[in-house]
């Protein structure tokens, strides 16, 4: 946790986001760290594109909105480039993993006789 602990502090730092968005990224990082955990895995250098899929899979199957799945996506994949700039990790497997669609709503169009009490 030292290694998540030194991200959140680059993140204050470095690239000066607010503490709202720090206090956001930790909470998605450290789901992310207790799912990699129920798989025994609590090395960073052992996560693999596999294990980011099963936990966006995870998240789906509890119903979170595709919106939330791609922003955790988009947190992991924040962390593991900073790990990769330090040398910790080798490969960004994060990168390769693709967030899910989000559904494009379409805009609501006035009705004729809307139109014409408006003008």
């Amino acid at each position: 946790m030292n290694l998540l602990s030194d991200f959140l502090k680059y993140l204050k730092l470095k690239k000066n986001l607010s503490p709202y968005t720090i206090r956001n990224y930790s909470s998605d990082l450290n789901d992310f760290y207790m799912y990699a955990k129920k798989k025994n895995i609590s090395d960073e250098k052992k996560i693999t594109k596999i294990i980011i899929r099963e936990y966006l899979s995870s998240l789906i199957e509890k119903n979170y909105k595709k919106k939330s799945i791609a922003r955790k996506l988009s947190v992991i994949r924040s962390y593991f480039r900073y790990l990769k700039t330090k040398k910790i990790i080798k490969e960004n497997y994060a990168e390769l993993v693709y967030a899910p669609k989000s559904a494009k709503i379409l805009p609501i169009i006035i009705e004729k006789k809307e139109m014409s009490k408006l003008l």
